[in-house]
């Protein structure tokens, strides 16, 4: 399986991100540098940690979420295991944060969220319920084999590397982890401003650093709320690489407010000259509730034109690959052999495991989401509630996501995969469509894969509304009929003679 950690600080959000995150409030209610991060508290927490998880969770039951698990009412997982004791564990983690009640004491101050935490009271306080977490799926999954490890945020590039070290130890304690696994984190320019703490996550095990760089241009940076500058982007990669790191990838946004094709096109030329191992390119989407969304909205600033925007994608990764750099999903670019594994691993349909705040897990068929509030996930944690309201994953969810998964590859959707889900031709359900946007240079079909072309991937979303609506219209058809076969097969079978 897959495992991914959610790992929920940031110095403070950026005016274009709807992902789940805490910012860190330091003394006057400014953003902590990371080094106020290296305190005494966390390293006690992480000491401690150990004993207080494995305390807390004796006497669990081990619980495999699989369809014996399901029971109860709405088809929910039921654990059947309590989970941690109500009460925190005696012992230095309790008073790690210097109060009473220990990690309770801190979300109940809070007011259930963490959200007024200091960083030396928020850092122990998830890393303790991340070991409760991980050691509630230990007990339930047994010694199950973790092919790639994903530090997401938030910033986990902000967890001093000693702290990440801790966690991947527990780990290795509680999973097997495959030899040579990829073990990837997410970092931002400004909290990765020198070798020693690049070295400090390498030598924690990172062996896959993602940047999130998403422009070099300073004007673009503070439009989108990033807090580094162009140049500290330049000194993180160069550091990374000092520091060993032969895996790094860097992230970029196109179709920024005010951005010009050429803009873009330039800023590749510059990015390559680095030799990333992999580049991720993504269109800007502008999510609801989100201060960019509202300038758009409001008309202050305006997004390049659709043409513009397509030409941004086509060109660009035309760019891409004549310096090298195969795409092999719509947004992902890699030197050969350089994909990355974990993403890789989603859009394949693995089973993954997600750890955190608002994390997300499918495994065996059944699919679930942490709660988003702090305080809602450690309680969960803390009740062993975590993973309890599973849902089971319908054939109708799992054959369009098989579809639109595989379509974001460049490799495709394998048709066979969709007749051994589906007992049905992918090719006689969608005839119609698929010719017609072949006819269009939309789609190429070859060894038993379709795929979308380059310009098909620019308008993947509609290709893909036109598939989903066909597929569920097939097999909400093919259920009525097997469900009205049933019922008039019951009073004959019933009959006697």
């Amino acid at each position: 399986m897959l495992l991914y950690i959610h790992v929920p600080f940031c110095r403070r959000k950026c005016r274009y991100c709807a992902f789940h995150s805490l910012p860190l409030i330091g003394e006057g209610g400014t953003s902590p540098a990371p080094e106020a991060l290296q305190t005494p508290h966390a390293d006690t927490a992480i000491t401690a940690g150990p004993t207080a998880a494995s305390t807390a969770l004796a006497g669990v039951a081990p619980v495999t979420p699989s369809a014996q698990a399901i029971s109860g009412q709405d088809g929910h997982t039921s654990t059947k295991g309590h989970g941690v004791p109500p009460e925190s564990p005696p012992g230095p983690t309790a008073n790690a944060a210097g109060m009473s009640g220990g990690i309770a004491g801190i979300v109940d101050r809070a007011g259930g969220a963490m959200r007024s935490c200091t960083p030396a009271e928020a850092l122990p306080a998830y890393v303790e319920t991340l070991f409760s977490e991980l050691a509630l799926w230990g007990d339930r999954l047994g010694n199950a084999t973790v092919e790639t490890i994903f530090f997401g945020g938030g910033t986990p590039s902000l967890l001093p590397p000693h702290v990440v070290a801790a966690i991947l130890d527990r780990v290795h304690r509680t999973f097997s982890v495959a030899p040579g696994a990829e073990i990837s984190l997410e970092a931002n320019p400004e909290s990765l401003s020198n070798r020693q703490q690049a070295r400090g996550l390498y030598d924690a095990g990172v062996n896959r650093l993602s940047l999130g760089v998403q422009a070099l241009d300073d004007a673009l940076l503070h439009l989108m709320g990033r807090p580094h500058r162009a140049r500290d982007a330049i000194r993180a990669f160069n550091a990374a690489r000092d520091a060993g790191f032969t895996n790094i990838s860097l992230d970029f946004i196109w179709g920024l407010p005010g951005q010009r094709l050429r803009q873009w096109l330039d800023q590749l030329r510059e990015v390559v000259r680095l030799r990333p191992e992999h580049l991720s390119c993504y269109g800007l989407t502008l999510e609801e509730g989100t201060p960019l969304t509202a300038d758009v909205e409001s008309g202050s600033i305006a997004l390049p034109v659709e043409r513009e925007q397509a030409a941004m994608f086509m060109q660009g990764a035309e760019r891409l690959e004549e310096a090298g750099y195969l795409q092999y999903e719509i947004s992902n670019f890699a030197r050969m052999g350089f994909q990355c594994h974990h993403n890789l691993g989603y859009w394949e349909g693995r089973d993954y495991l997600g750890l955190g705040p608002s994390a997300t897990s499918t495994i065996d068929g059944l699919r679930w989401t942490n709660p988003y509030d702090h305080g809602a996930w450690h309680e969960s944690v803390r009740t062993g509630r975590i993973g309890a309201d599973a849902e089971r994953l319908d054939l109708t969810v799992r054959v369009l996501e098989l579809v639109m998964l595989r379509l974001r590859t460049t490799r495709g959707l394998r048709v066979k995969a969709y007749r051994e889900l589906t007992g049905r031709d992918f090719l006689r359900d969608h005839k119609p469509l698929v010719h017609l946007l072949h006819r269009n240079g939309l789609v190429r079909i070859r060894d038993g894969y379709l795929r979308l072309t380059r310009n098909g991937m620019l308008v993947s979303n509609s290709i893909l509304e036109r598939f989903f609506e066909r597929s569920e219209t097939l097999l909400t058809l093919e259920s009525t009929e097997k469900t009205h076969e049933t019922r008039m097969a019951g009073p004959i079978s019933g009959d006697t003679p």
